[in-house]
Parts: structure tokens; C-alpha cells; sequence
């Protein structure tokens, strides 16, 4: 426990230090700071902050944390343990600013994916990767993410893999107007090898399976509004006995800095 303590410390000072060190040297460039506000039915109500800061020409040290209060993460306690999630990435522009690609390493503290324990330090290790890319007035956005259980400390549940991948494309209608269309399918497998140490198998099953029509609205260049709809199709991908066409809905506020 020590052992992993220090390693995320020690790895998020490392990162830290030489942030500052490089974003000194090209402090011509802006730094960016944002807080957003989500809500949605499998997901619940989740804040989440993000930022960057440029280390280079055509480079940004980035970072980002991730508040789940769903009740559900914490082993339904009543808001106590709920996961915490911070990360560091860098940010590379490409094609004279037109397309970026962001790789990410999160940290999660709590209790959902070790085992269903007691609250700890580095629940789980998140690698995710985000790309970009725009032209005249359309944005094409893909993402991955992967989050793996990164300690065994309980056996009250299993230990947890989740896995999700979308992709958005966008067109701006207007200065203030963005409509388009996004397909986002999030998946999790259960790992009994905590509980059972012979049964090391991994299921993965469909959290949602969702996509349709998005719509954002922007106020000046540092907030917006965004609301996304469309069907959700898990029952069809978990091959439910009682198949049905599930609602999706999520609306998100973010504000820049």
C-alpha cells in the first residue's frame, strides 16, 4: 500500500515539476482552466474540472479530475468513500492547431474497483486518449478510455474493469449554435479472481450503448450548454430476456476560466 501511495505521489510530483519548469520557458502561450457539470441516468450527477498549461511550440501539460458523487461507486453508503479521480496528460497540436491528440494517466481513490473495501488510495489506474480534429465548420471528437482495478483490498465485490469508447461529429451552425451527432458505448467486466482465486475469466457486459443528436449552445468563448438524447440500446446488447429501447439523456455546463 505504501509502496503504491508514494508511486502516485512521487509520479504526479515528477509531472508537476517539470510542467512548471517548461510552461516558465513559453508563458507566451495562454493557459486554459474549465469546470463542467454533468448529469445523466446512468451516470448520475458528476462535476468535473480540466486544464492546460503550454510546455512547448505546439505542446500543453494537461490535467483533469472527475468528482462521481453516484452513491452506487461508493457501495451505496450514502455518500461516504464516493471515487475521486485525477489525472495528467499532454496535449499535442497538430496541423497548425486544426487536430490535437491527448493522452491521459488517472489515478481513482475510493473503493469500487479494489474489491468493495474500504476507501483507499489508487482504487484504480485510468489510461485514456482523446483526439480532435476541425475543418471549415465541422469537429470530428473520438475517445477511449480504460479504467483497471490498480489494488486488491476487498472481496466484498469483484474487481471492476470498465471500458468505454464514443465519438462525436459536429458542425457549427453559428458563433453561438453547435448541432450534431454522438455514438458512445461504455462496457464493464466483473473479475472474480479476488473472491475465487481459480476463476480468473472476465465478462464484459454493456453499461449503455447510446448515440443520436447533440446540440450546444455557447455564451462569449468560455461557456457553453450542451443536451444529447437518443435511445439506448443495452438491453439488445446484454441480450436481456425483456428487450427495451432505453431513454438516454445528459446535459453538460461548462464554464472556462
Amino acid at each position: 500500500m505504501k509502496k503504491i501511495i508514494f508511486s502516485i505521489f512521487a509520479f504526479s510530483l515528477t509531472i508537476l515539476s517539470f510542467a512548471n519548469i517548461f510552461a516558465e520557458e513559453n508563458s507566451q502561450r495562454e493557459s486554459s482552466f474549465s469546470v463542467t457539470l454533468s448529469q445523466d441516468p446512468t451516470l448520475g450527477f458528476y462535476p468535473s474540472v480540466a486544464g492546460s498549461i503550454p510546455i512547448g511550440e505546439k505542446t500543453d501539460f494537461t490535467f483533469y479530475g472527475i468528482y462521481w458523487t453516484q452513491d452506487a461507486l461508493a457501495g451505496k453508503q450514502g455518500g461516504f468513500n464516493l471515487l475521486t479521480e485525477f489525472g495528467f496528460g499532454l496535449n499535442f497540436l497538430m496541423l497548425d492547431g486544426a487536430a490535437y491528440l491527448n493522452p491521459n494517466i488517472g489515478f481513482g481513490h475510493g473503493n469500487y474497483q479494489s474489491g468493495g473495501g474500504r476507501a483507499v488510495v489508487g482504487d484504480n489506474i485510468v489510461a485514456s486518449i482523446y483526439a480532435g480534429y476541425s475543418f471549415d465548420n465541422f469537429n470530428i471528437t473520438p475517445g477511449i478510455m480504460y479504467y483497471k482495478n490498480l489494488r486488491n483490498e476487498g472481496k466484498n465485490t469483484p474487481l471492476y474493469h470498465l471500458f468505454e469508447y464514443f465519438l462525436k461529429f459536429n458542425y457549427s451552425v453559428s458563433k453561438y449554435v453547435t448541432a450534431g451527432i454522438f455514438f458512445d458505448h461504455y462496457l464493464w467486466g466483473e473479475d472474480y479472481s479476488n473472491i475465487y482465486p481459480n476463476k480468473d475469466k472476465i465478462k464484459f457486459n454493456t453499461f449503455y450503448f447510446v448515440f443520436g443528436p447533440e446540440v450546444s449552445l455557447k455564451f462569449k468563448d468560455n461557456a457553453s450548454v450542451t443536451f444529447s438524447l437518443g435511445p439506448n440500446l443495452v438491453d439488445h446488447l446484454n441480450k436481456a430476456d425483456n428487450k427495451k429501447v432505453r431513454d438516454y439523456y445528459k446535459l453538460s455546463t461548462t464554464v472556462g476560466f
